[in-house]
């Protein structure tokens, strides 16, 4: 399962060790605009904008995928913090990619005291 993170799963972020045993396979943009929530994470919200986020491709065992869902608070409830879903990845080498992403509804945000990271590019 190609897995994009974007946040504290990346390379050199607390939490990539979940990813340890996984492969990379490119770093890549979705279209989403990125928020910090004002917490230590981000969230990646599709609301229609032209607006991109920048982050890694992972070939993630579906064994390890229930273990992410539980870090990511996915559950498949509405009241899930996040929801996966499949999206459309932009790889460097320009070619397009479907992968599996957290993406937070932009309804959630209000929860947060959220605010557009420019540029799209989580730096912690």
């Amino acid at each position: 399962m190609l897995l994009f993170v974007y946040g504290t799963l990346q390379k050199n972020f607390p939490e990539h060790q979940l990813l340890k045993n996984s492969k990379f396979i490119s770093k890549a943009s979705i279209q989403a605009s990125l928020y910090d929530l004002g917490t230590e994470f981000p969230a990646a919200v599709r609301d229609g904008s032209r607006e991109k986020t920048f982050g890694e491709i992972y070939d993630v065992s579906p064994g390890l995928i229930s273990d992410i869902d539980e870090y990511e608070g996915f559950d498949g409830s509405e009241d899930s913090l996040y929801i996966r879903m499949e999206v459309e990845a932009i790889l460097l080498d320009r070619k397009a990619q479907k992968v599996w992403a957290y993406i937070m509804e932009e309804e959630k945000l209000s929860i947060f005291f959220a605010f557009p990271v420019k540029g799209g590019a989580w730096k912690g």
